[in-house]
């Protein structure tokens, strides 16, 4: 794995892909977390979350398990998929809660929770007062921003 590491050290995720199809078990844990990392640094989301899940459910070490659950956190987060990332963080944060790279993505996923929760509140405070009106549109609008 020496040569896979030399790979994505140097930011080369499709040499780093071929190589691990080429040489790496299939049947081993290292191979699940190693290939679903590469397939989110290279953008393949869907591929990279079922890889990991596989691999959670063969990690042999719970610091195994907390890395990751974090690194399933950070996709989610950069999918837009918060409460997912909330899950994982929370796996995460319970297995290794003095790592800093886990506790400054809780800290990211809190900070867009706080917003996400302070939109809604706004949203209904407006509505309870009547301030949904400013969003209809008025019929000359309605008219132009038609779909039919």
């Amino acid at each position: 794995m020496e040569q896979l590491d030399l790979l994505l050290d140097a930011g080369l995720y499709y040499d780093a892909f071929d190589w691990i199809n080429q040489f790496g078990d299939p049947n081993s844990a290292e191979y699940l977390f190693y290939l679903g990392f590469i397939q989110a640094q290279l953008g393949w989301t869907e591929e990279a979350i079922q890889t990991l899940t596989k691999y959670k459910t063969r990690a042999e070490t719970v610091g195994l398990l907390g890395t990751a659950s974090g690194l399933l956190a950070d996709i989610y987060h950069n999918e837009g998929r918060l409460f997912d990332s909330v899950l994982e963080i929370s796996v995460a944060l319970r297995v290794e809660p003095d790592c800093p790279l886990i506790q400054k993505k809780a800290e990211e996923i809190g900070n867009d929770l706080n917003s996400f929760y302070s939109a809604i509140i706004t949203l209904l405070i407006c509505n309870k007062n009547k301030g949904y009106a400013i969003f209809r549109l008025s019929p000359t609008q309605a008219s132009r921003n038609s779909f039919d």
